[in-house]
């Protein structure tokens, strides 16, 4: 009766064994693939935004410091007599405060992803799921 007692035993712990080494094999190859398609993820996700950043650096590097637009209102203000009107500086302070909220909201961004992905890569097996990204004004 010992002998029977002492072989279920047995059995009972050798498949606890290899039931926990089967789970964590499978759970690390599904952890692994998840990590490779997170990163594939937010390095589009960063190539798109460094996209967006060349463009609006070019687009500001690349513009003349005088449009059509600004000489024409150049011209109607001597003719008139009088500076530019305050309108077009609003405008381009709006444009210019926009471009440095994008340019900032894009940094906190980069920030949030190599974060994400420095645990990503030290193996946390602790439950990770991404947050959606929070507007802030």
């Amino acid at each position: 009766m010992v002998g029977v007692a002492s072989q279920i035993i047995f059995c009972i712990f050798a498949a606890a064994v290899i039931g926990s080494v089967a789970g964590y094999i499978i759970g690390h190859l599904r952890h692994r693939t998840r990590i490779v398609e997170i990163e594939r993820l937010w390095k589009s996700k960063l190539d798109q935004r460094d996209g967006e950043i060349a463009a609006l650096r070019e687009g500001i590097t690349s513009s003349p410091p005088t449009t059509h637009a600004d000489e024409s209102v150049q011209k109607q203000s001597d003719a008139i007599g009088k500076e530019i009107p305050e309108s077009n500086v609003s405008q381009f302070e709006d444009k210019l405060s926009e471009a440095v909220s994008l340019i900032e909201k894009l940094a906190r961004s980069q920030e949030r992803m190599e974060n994400e992905l420095i645990a990503l890569r030290k193996g946390d097996t602790g439950e990770f799921r991404l947050q959606p990204s929070t507007p802030k004004s």
